[in-house]
């Protein structure tokens, strides 16, 4: 849209200059648009807000937990991603299942170690892609869904690659209790046969109801 602009001009005749002075109706100083701060999902993806001049962009507030909801999400997280990295190393590994995972669970995976030091497989990956879709409380047992990517591959000790990572999220679950204060993982499920999308809504999973 244009402005409307006065002009007024003055003459002078006498030293024969004219003078011409416009003044504006509108304030033309500028303003810098709105710092925009990326929207974090729960997921911890980012989509991207448009700052404008004209409107202001409304961020979606991070969902709020009770405590003990917040202690299982951290926990389940921290055996996702943590305890299930095996680039930490194999005593490192161990020394973590030893102290965030109880039996039965806790028996499997050391089982695992010493059969891949047995038979001189070797397993990487930075842990699982974990993305927490629910929470459910069942009597003692904390059960969370997860909608995850298995990123571990399973190496011969000639360097044959045995299991590749996984191309797909599957759903995942933990089952926690919580022990002196701390939650502990008990159990743990994977589900191949059930594929989901980590940015979808929230779903029930096959063993929560």
């Amino acid at each position: 849209m244009g402005t409307r602009q006065h002009c007024v001009l003055v003459a002078s005749f006498v030293l024969g200059l004219v003078i011409a002075a416009c003044n504006s109706g509108d304030d033309l100083s500028l303003e810098l648009p709105p710092e925009t701060v990326p929207a974090t999902t729960s997921t911890t993806r980012e989509s991207t807000s448009i700052a404008t001049t004209t409107s202001s962009t409304t961020e979606t507030p991070e969902p709020t937990y009770s405590e003990k909801e917040t202690a299982v999400r951290e926990a389940h997280t921290r055996f996702m991603t943590v305890i299930n990295a095996d680039d930490n190393g194999v005593e490192r590994v161990r020394a973590l299942i030893e102290q965030y995972v109880i039996d039965p669970q806790r028996t499997r995976m050391l089982e695992g170690i010493e059969e891949d030091l047995a038979t001189g497989n070797r397993s990487v990956g930075p842990g699982y892609d974990s993305n927490i879709i629910k929470v459910v409380f069942r009597d003692e047992i904390a059960i969370v869904g997860d909608c995850s990517l298995g990123r571990g591959e399973l190496f011969s000790p000639e360097g044959e690659l045995l299991i590749p990572a996984a191309e797909i999220y599957t759903v995942r679950e933990t089952d926690l209790v919580e022990v002196d204060g701390q939650w502990m993982v008990t159990e743990f499920r994977t589900n191949t046969r059930i594929g989901c999308d980590p940015d979808g809504p929230p779903w029930d999973f096959y063993n929560i109801p």
